[in-house]
C-alpha cells in the first residue's frame, strides 16, 4: 500500500550507492489519497535520483496517477493504461437487508456522521457535497497528469479512457513500449552505468515474516473495529463465490468495500453480474 512505498522511498533517498530507480506498477487503481502520496513520493525521490516507471499488465486511474510521478514511463504493448477519471459511491443494501429479514437500527450525532450507513441512500445535501469531492478529485488528478505528460491533450486521453500501452505511446501517454528489463537496462545506459546491481525495495519477505502474515488472522484477537469492518464482509463473499471465481473480482469488491468510508475513488471501469 502507500504506506509500504512511502517507507520505501524514504529508505532509497537516504541509500547514497542507489543511483536510479524503476518502479514497477501492476494496478487497476485504489484510493485517492493514497495514489496523491505515492505520487508525492515519488517526485521527492525524483528530485534526487531518476525515476522511471515499468507498467506491466495494467497502471488504470490510481494506478495511472501513480505512474505519473515518474520521469520516463515504459508500458508492454498490451497493457491496460489510462482510465483518468474519478469514481463515486456507497453500498447501499437496503433491499438486500429487507430479502434477509433484516432491520438496522442508526444511531448518529451530528448531521452528516451517517452518511456512510449502508441501509438507505445519500440526501440531496450528502450527494451534492460527494459530487463536489469527485470534481476537485479529478481536477487534481488531471493536474498531475499535465505535470507528469508535458503536451499531453486531456480531451482525447482523460474522461475515463482505457487504452492499450501501444495507443498510449501515440497518445503521449507512455515513452516507450519495453518490460521491466528494458527499463532497467535503458536506465543504467543513460546512466553510463556498465555494471550495476538490482536491489528490490521493499525487501522479500522471510520465511519467518511469511509464516507469521499467514497466521495473523488466526492469533490475532479480533477487535470491535475490525469485526466492523470489511473482511467479514469480504470472506462472506469469497465462500459465496468459490475460490476459482475469486481473483477475477476480488480487486473489484475491495474496491466496493473501500466506498464504505471514502466516497470518492481512483478505479477502471468494472462490473460485477450476480445471477
Amino acid at each position: 500500500g502507500s504506506r509500504t512505498i512511502r517507507n520505501a522511498i524514504e529508505d532509497i533517498i537516504d541509500e547514497s550507492d542507489i543511483k536510479g530507480v524503476v518502479v514497477r506498477i501492476y494496478s487497476p487503481g485504489g484510493s485517492a489519497t493514497a495514489s496523491e502520496v505515492m505520487w508525492q513520493g515519488l517526485r521527492r525521490l525524483a528530485e534526487v535520483k531518476p525515476v522511471w516507471v515499468s507498467v506491466g499488465g495494467m497502471a488504470a486511474s490510481g494506478g495511472y496517477y501513480t505512474a505519473v510521478g515518474g520521469d520516463k514511463m515504459y508500458v508492454n504493448p498490451s497493457s491496460i493504461v489510462g482510465s483518468i477519471g474519478v469514481v463515486g459511491g456507497k453500498l447501499t443494501m437496503d433491499e438486500a437487508y429487507d430479502h434477509l429479514k433484516l432491520r438496522i437500527h442508526t444511531r448518529s450525532r451530528g448531521p452528516k456522521s451517517d452518511m456512510f450507513a449502508s441501509d438507505e441512500a445519500w440526501t440531496e445535501s450528502e450527494l451534492a457535497d460527494v459530487r463536489s469531492k469527485m470534481t476537485e478529485t479529478y481536477e487534481l488528478f488531471t493536474s498531475r497528469v499535465q505535470q507528469g505528460r508535458e503536451g499531453i491533450d486531456l480531451s482525447k486521453t482523460a474522461e475515463g479512457r482505457l487504452f492499450t500501452g501501444t495507443q498510449a505511446i501515440a497518445l503521449n501517454m507512455a515513452d516507450a513500449i519495453g518490460g521491466l528489463d528494458d527499463a532497467v537496462l535503458d536506465l543504467a545506459t543513460s546512466m553510463d552505468m556498465s555494471r550495476f546491481e538490482v536491489v528490490h525495495y521493499p525487501a522479500p519477505k522471510g520465511l519467518e515474516e511469511m509464516f507469521s502474515d499467514m497466521f495473523m488472522g488466526l492469533s490475532a484477537p479480533m477487535t470491535s473495529s475490525a469485526m466492523a469492518g470489511p473482511f467479514p464482509m469480504l470472506a462472506a463473499a469469497r465462500e459465496i463465490i468459490g475460490p476459482h471465481r475469486w481473483d477475477a473480482v476480488a480487486a473489484s469488491l475491495e474496491a466496493a468495500m473501500q466506498l464504505r468510508t471514502s466516497p470518492v475513488q481512483l478505479v477502471m471501469p468494472r462490473v460485477i453480474l450476480f445471477r
